[in-house]
């Protein structure tokens, strides 16, 4: 009786949480603006390594460069800099947990799908790291 009591519970509670999620998600959310119309926006996005290295985690630096897109003209963002690591690698032929599961071609495609959103509309740097030169830091310096 006491389980079922319980379960009954956990599920109103689920439902009560699913509505209210959906509620709060349809909320409009007011954009960003700047207090001081002469101010503009300079974006830093430090080490994106730690976003492309996992496939699971690739989609933070969509978001995150998403949100840029969106917030160019309320925020007046006038460029991006972008600090390496790039990559968690440059070189290799297949993930290396625990440094990611994918292949370094897979990290720079996911660097270039997510910048490539912000061509042709806000200018961006990508600094070079360590991480973004020869097999596995730097040994060398050719990169991708």
């Amino acid at each position: 009786m006491q389980q079922n009591h319980l379960t009954r519970r956990s599920l109103s509670l689920l439902c009560l949480f699913v509505l209210s999620f959906g509620v709060w998600a349809q909320t409009p959310v007011k954009a960003p603006t700047l207090e001081n119309e002469k101010s503009w926006t300079l974006v830093v996005l430090p080490d994106p390594q730690t976003y492309v290295k996992f496939e699971r985690n690739q989609g933070i630096l969509e978001l995150m460069t998403a949100w840029v897109a969106e917030n160019i003209d309320p925020l007046k963002i006038r460029m991006v800099l972008c600090t390496g690591d790039l990559v968690e690698q440059n070189n290799i032929l297949k993930g290396d947990p625990p440094n990611g599961n994918q292949s370094s071609i897979n990290q720079w495609r996911a660097i270039d799908r997510s910048f490539r959103r912000l061509d042709n509309r806000v200018p961006y740097v990508l600094a070079a790291g360590n991480h973004d030169f020869g097999y596995k830091s730097i040994e060398n310096r050719h990169t991708y």
